[in-house]
């Protein structure tokens, strides 16, 4: 995941006072896609959910792969009906 955390990516973008100052919607909804995706997988088949997503959780990739990290809280549920 060569560009690092969503985390990064966003504070660079602070200080390198770029012409648009956030990321383009565009790139936030492939972004956010992905993200959803993958907790509902998580949730469907894993039967997990995370509880820590932040910025600094969301890796991507030069060819705009989205992983999530740091499950270290995350829960495993007996089914998807529990409540966490």
């Amino acid at each position: 995941m060569n560009l690092g955390s969503l985390d990064k990516i966003l504070k660079v973008i602070k200080t390198k006072k770029f012409t648009a100052p956030c990321i383009p919607e565009s790139i936030l909804s492939k972004i956010t896609k992905q993200i959803l995706l993958g907790l509902s997988y998580l949730h469907k088949e894993k039967h997990q959910i995370h509880r820590d997503i932040k910025p600094a959780n969301i890796l991507i990739n030069s060819d705009g792969i989205v992983k999530l990290t740091d499950f270290g809280i995350s829960r495993t549920l007996e089914n998807t009906q529990n409540m966490a």
